[in-house]
């Protein structure tokens, strides 16, 4: 279920619904938390990082993209590697 949300919140994304994708993200980074799925979370926090700094707010943006960051380093995984460089 985490991993499906932070997938809706994706695509929501791509699809310009902002206001949607914001929630489902939300919602999977919870969930992602709970499970412990440390991969799925990173994910879903630099999309959020990305969607606040969209919205004019790069205060947050940049919290969250921290935050990210320092979850990735606990991740070890190529293709979040590549992401982050």
């Amino acid at each position: 279920r985490a991993k499906a949300l932070v997938a809706l919140g994706l695509i929501r994304c791509y699809q310009g619904a902002n206001r949607d994708a914001e929630l489902r993200l939300t919602e999977g980074l919870a969930a992602c938390n709970e499970v412990g799925d440390v991969l799925h979370a990173t994910l879903a926090l630099i999309a959020l990082g990305g969607l606040a700094v969209m919205q004019g707010d790069d205060d947050r943006g940049a919290a969250l993209l921290m935050e990210a960051l320092t979850a990735a380093r606990g991740v070890e995984d190529r293709r979040l590697a590549c992401i982050l460089a």
